[in-house]
């Protein structure tokens, strides 16, 4: 399945030859099994789904002038976390609605996540409605954050305030 994973490399050449396959979702996680699943589905949903591994990358693509409709996030990633990815397409030239995914149903993890700018908050086992669901009523949001999260230092660094 590593196939149906489009793996961006910062460099802009390949990020603009990469646009040309017109990406329509973000995904910021680990190459693993649910990331692959959740790529697989975006695919069913007519979506075509790039993989990002750091809050860094996210960054690179979330600073660029063609965005994509959605960004799905895991809620740890090397360099920061779901908040720092929130942050970070708030800061887009169009907000960018961010979908946290979690490995396990924790409540207290989705009550700060959806108070802190997050669309939606999903885990798997993920479903084709579920996902058409989450992404229609996060798009219809139109990326704005509806709380009040400011991001870490790092990822204002990054982002340039």
């Amino acid at each position: 399945m590593e196939r149906d994973l489009h793996t961006l490399s910062i460099g802009h050449e390949i990020w603009a030859n990469t646009m040309r396959d017109r990406i329509t979702a973000l995904l910021v996680a680990k190459q693993d099994e649910p990331s692959v699943a959740l790529s697989k589905l975006l695919e069913d949903q007519g979506l075509k789904p790039c993989l990002v591994r750091s809050v860094s990358q996210a960054g690179a693509v979330l600073r660029q002038r063609s965005l994509p409709a959605a960004v799905f996030s895991a809620t740890t990633l090397d360099d920061g976390t779901w908040a720092d990815i929130v942050f970070l397409a708030a800061k887009a030239s169009k907000p960018v609605p961010v979908i946290v995914v979690s490995r396990d149903a924790n409540i207290k993890l989705y009550i700060s996540a959806l108070e802190n700018g997050a669309a939606d908050f999903i885990v798997p086992p993920f479903s084709v409605p579920e996902i058409a669901y989450v992404l229609r009523c996060a798009m219809a949001g139109g990326g704005k954050p509806v709380g009040r999260y400011r991001g870490t230092a790092a990822a204002q660094a990054r982002s340039g305030d």
